[in-house]
């Protein structure tokens, strides 16, 4: 019995790093076989496409993640309602960032919808367990989530390409359909977590994760 920590902690350390492997291997040859088929130039434009996403989706958490991680320390019992409330918060920063991506897209570039489909990825990266998932405790599903979505990616791909596919925006839409998956089987996980007490609205959470920032400097300069 006193082994049982250990031997779990090995467990959920084998299953991270076996998953994080398989998610690599995915995203390796997703990557090779656009270069080899498509070339540099759209192997590029597409490389800037999932960028802007992933940069979007960065933004939409700033702040969230301390958040959340105080209130459980408050409340270890509601990691639902937090996760939920967080969950929340992001769609909508990620719905006013993807409103200003459109906008800008069809003002600046002659290739609009590739910009906003690589942009609509920061709506699903809203249920992104990676960052808030293992302040729940739930990282070993989240890996198992994430490696299904990257290997959806790799099939898709590889039955576009064979098909004819060279429209770097319909790689773009792939791209967005596995992160989809990917959040249609993370609100199953969530929905799954105890709610316990109530957590603060999306709205509230908004406003207390911006002002994460300056109580952090003022911290720092005591």
């Amino acid at each position: 019995h006193r082994n049982e920590p250990m031997k779990a902690l090995q467990r959920n350390l084998a299953a991270l790093g076996m998953g994080l492997l398989a998610q690599r291997l995915a995203q390796l040859l997703a990557l090779l076989l656009v270069a080899r088929t498509l070339g540099a130039e759209a192997t590029g434009r597409s490389a800037q496409g999932l960028a802007l996403g992933a940069m979007l989706a960065v933004a939409a958490t700033a702040g969230l993640r301390n958040e959340v991680a105080r209130g459980l320390a408050r409340d270890h019992e509601a990691p639902g309602a937090w996760l939920r409330s967080a969950v929340g918060a992001r769609l909508l920063r990620s719905a006013w960032l993807l409103l200003a991506t459109c906008v800008a897209a069809f003002v600046w570039s002659n290739t609009p919808w590739f910009w906003i489909v690589s942009a609509g990825a920061c709506l699903p990266a809203a249920l992104d367990l990676k960052q808030l998932g293992d302040v729940v405790a739930r990282t070993r599903g989240e890996v198992r989530i994430e490696t299904a979505s990257s290997w959806f990616y790799l099939a898709g791909t590889g039955v576009w390409i064979a098909s004819g596919g060279r429209d770097v925006t319909v790689l773009a839409l792939l791209y967005l359909l596995s992160r989809t998956c990917y959040a249609v089987f993370a609100t199953r996980t969530i929905l799954a977590l105890p709610t316990g007490a109530t957590a603060p609205t999306a709205r509230e959470l908004l406003r207390r994760s911006r002002s994460l920032a300056p109580r952090s400097e003022e911290h720092t300069s005591e």
